[in-house]
This record gives C-alpha cells, structure tokens and sequence, in this order.
C-alpha cells in the first residue's frame, strides 16, 4: 500500500493505493477514510540498538517503531507515491499526515532511509 494523490471527478484526493491483489486483481485506490494502517510488534526497535545515523530518536524515548522506506514483508510500507504528481510541477504538494491513535507523549519522524540520507528527519509530529 502507498499514499498518493490523484485526480478524481475533477478535484485532487489523497488515496491509499493497494496493490496487494488481495481484494482486486489491479492496484486501486482506496479512500483513506476506510483503511486502517497498523504498525504491529516486528515494527519495534530499542533505541539503544538503533545503528548509526538514527541517533536523533533517542530523544523520544527507549522505544521506536521503525517502518522502512523499502518493503518488508509483515510491515506497513508508508510509501508516497508521486507517479501521478507530475501535473503540480512547480506548484508543490503539501501532504499533512496525522496519526489516528498513538502512545500518549508519542511523536513520529518521516526520513529517507538507506542510501537516501539517513538520520536526515524530512518532518515531524
């Protein structure tokens, strides 16, 4: 499953592609509204085996739940897909994203992982 925007009747939507062919055959898009995205138990690290790069999220606590930019069998992927953005060229999108339910005190980061500047926070929440 991905995040994405795309033209529907006219007006831009935020729509969660899924592409798992559990339900349909083809990759659709599905009202935000009606998915639920769990971050489950094999998403929890203890931030003192965090590896390097990933410092910054001790400040939260001894406990994170990392989920990868890469799929990861078992993992909620958070992929934003930009397939369709091509048409904001130059105007920007702005994507606010805001957790349904979390920990009390708990906050969250959105990074680029692996070759893609680790330990570089692109926002947080």
């Amino acid at each position: 499953m991905d995040i994405g925007v795309l033209e529907l009747g006219g007006a831009s939507q935020v729509v969660i592609g899924d592409d798992s062919a559990l339900a349909y055959k083809c990759k659709v898009g599905c009202d935000p509204q009606n998915v639920r995205l769990v971050v489950n138990a094999f998403a929890h690290r203890n931030t003192a085996t965090l590896e390097q790069g990933l410092e910054f999220l001790r400040s939260g606590g001894k406990d994170v739940y990392l989920l990868p930019q890469n799929q990861v069998r078992g993992l909620v992927w958070p992929g934003l897909s930009t397939e369709h953005l091509q048409k904001y060229a130059g105007a920007g999108v702005s994507l606010q994203i805001t957790p349904e339910s979390a920990p009390k005190g708990a906050k969250w980061w959105a990074f680029t992982d692996g070759a893609f500047r680790r330990g570089r926070p692109d926002s947080c929440g």
